[in-house]
């Protein structure tokens, strides 16, 4: 595992450059469930309003377990400017982070899903990071940027 060099957190808990790759010893076996995906290039923008799709195995609710079974779930990307309102009691939306909600909440990542694909037309457009609680009303799902990365990623991974 290659995690950022300048990987912390802020004074309330949030994880900022909150990155890693994998090297893998071997070769990786694709078939039919297991394929590579396509990353977002280099500042390329998710734009708001646009659906992201969500893919985990995390706890369907707040407070619930994991599952066997692999959820998805779509949601609006909203922007960043609304985003950092609010989480302004959390410092704010750190540099190189995106959000998704619907605002009456309902839909989002849970525990358990950190580290999973945040996807947009089928490519990796962020990375399951934070959030207050789940599914909460006024407080988005935030995801890794993908593209604010792209930089660092190729340097760890010639990809």
């Amino acid at each position: 595992v290659i995690k950022h060099e300048k990987y912390t957190t802020n004074m309330y808990g949030v994880p900022i450059n909150d990155v890693a790759v994998f090297k893998l010893s071997e070769p990786f076996e694709l078939d039919a469930t297991r394929q590579p995906i396509k990353l977002f290039d280099f500042q390329e923008p998710a734009e708001e309003g646009v659906k992201s799709v969500i893919t985990g195995w995390g706890a369907a609710w707040e407070g619930g377990s994991t599952t066997d079974v692999l959820n998805t779930v779509s949601v609006p990307i909203i922007s960043k400017s609304a985003c950092n309102d609010a989480y302004k009691s959390f410092g704010g939306l750190p540099a190189g982070q995106i959000c998704a909600a619907y605002p009456e909440g309902g839909k989002d990542a849970c525990q358990g899903d950190s580290g999973g694909p945040l996807s947009i037309d089928g490519r990796l457009a962020g990375v399951v990071s934070w959030g207050n609680g789940c599914a909460r009303p006024g407080y988005p799902g935030v995801y890794t940027e993908v593209a604010a990365f792209r930089d660092w990623i190729k340097e760890k991974t010639g990809v």
